[in-house]
């Protein structure tokens, strides 16, 4: 079932993600939102034209950070 409203960033969500196929994540898993919109600045094309996207890795303490915050925000 599709959001019928606009979440504000950092906020929360459990999705259900049953019905994709597998390998792909099909679970529910808590989501955070990180940007209301879509992450286009992240895309970008190479010298042929071809699109590409950066891909991003987040350091350990970070990572952790993100974790308790998540942990809070569901009352864990």
């Amino acid at each position: 079932m599709p959001l019928q409203y606009q979440p504000k960033e950092g906020s929360v969500l459990i999705c259900d993600f049953r019905g994709y196929e597998v390998p792909e994540m099909i679970k529910v898993r808590p989501v955070v939102v990180i940007r209301k919109h879509r992450l286009d600045r992240i895309k970008s094309r190479d010298r042929k034209g071809k699109r590409v996207y950066g891909i991003s890795q987040l350091e350990t303490d970070e990572f952790n950070a993100i974790k308790v915050a998540v942990r809070r925000a569901l009352g864990l």
